[in-house]
């Protein structure tokens, strides 16, 4: 089988289940302060709204998380690009640091 680049993103099938796991780029933190968790969650909240995405846990450590998640309707690589891009523009911000956060 010959590959092609860049890979594509994962495809989700509708009503499957996932665990996503993400890390800090070299191992940095992804979350400084408890403002920073409550605002990721609320990030997940709004994919659950927008993706119909289902949680069923998550685990946000210091410079990485885990999340268990259902897809009722696919979309799982741009729930997660946009759950991921949201959350290092914050923290950018609210930080004034720049660059790569994943």
């Amino acid at each position: 089988m010959r590959r092609t680049w860049p890979a594509q993103p994962a495809q989700s099938t509708p009503g499957s289940y996932h665990h996503v796991t993400t890390r800090g780029v070299a191992r940095g933190d992804l979350f400084l302060a408890a403002a920073d968790r409550l605002a990721f969650l609320g990030r997940l909240a709004e994919a659950h709204q927008r993706w119909g995405l289902v949680f069923h846990g998550y685990c946000l450590m210091t410079n990485h998380y885990h999340v268990e998640v259902e897809t009722p309707n696919g979309g799982l690589s741009k729930a997660f690009g946009w759950i991921n891009q949201s959350h290092a523009i914050f923290v950018n911000r609210s930080t004034g640091r720049d660059g790569s956060l994943f």
